[in-house]
């Protein structure tokens, strides 16, 4: 069942103040409607949930919405790009930003550095997809239990790699052995030392 919402015919005018599109009449009502539609987002993908929920999270949502954690668990597992409209502690917050990135891997590009290099995030984005290695700090790039892993995913990803463990012979043996490279030409160039 879903919270009917009332749009404010008193809010001021567009060019007084920013107007809000759903206007609550409590801080409870506004947490239940955007976790209501959160979820629908992320179950159904319902075009007007999703629409919704981005609209009101990125123009509407009040201070204590987006420093709620249990909130934005609920928007950014729904939509991993709204995590920069989260509050900067829960931006911060390894079990929000992992709920942002694990659905939606693409994010990891636009987290911040101290982010890129939580050994324990990245080693759970590169066993799902080797490819975001490429966005890792350049320290994890040079960390062999991450790369290896990414390279298990996806021996393509070992180019992400430091040039040292882009040289490293069981790396290389990974790469080799992969069902993917049995055509000689399709076998990435790296040189053995």
């Amino acid at each position: 069942m879903s919270v009917e919402l009332e749009q404010d015919q008193s809010l001021p005018t567009e060019g007084e103040t920013k107007r809000r599109p759903y206007y609550a009449k409590s801080y409870e009502e506004e947490r239940k409607f955007i976790i209501e539609h959160a979820e629908l987002c992320r179950t159904t993908m319902a075009f007007h949930e999703c629409r919704d929920l981005e609209r009101v999270w990125q123009e509407s949502a009040c201070p204590e919405a987006r420093a709620d954690k249990e909130v934005a668990l609920a928007v950014v597992s729904a939509n991993g790009n709204l995590l920069e409209y989260c509050s900067q502690e829960l931006q911060d917050d390894l079990e929000v930003v992992t709920a942002a990135v694990m659905p939606h891997l693409y994010v990891i590009q636009h987290l911040g550095e101290n982010m890129r290099g939580n050994k324990e995030l990245m080693l759970k984005a590169v066993q799902k997809c080797g490819f975001v290695l490429q966005w890792a700090t350049e320290e994890l790039r040079n960390d062999r239990e991450v790369v290896m892993e990414a390279v298990k995913e996806d021996p393509k990803s070992l180019e992400y790699a430091s040039e040292d463990l882009q040289h490293d012979p069981e790396l290389l043996e990974i790469v080799a052995n992969t069902p993917i490279y049995a055509c000689e030409a399709d076998k990435p160039k790296y040189r053995q030392s």
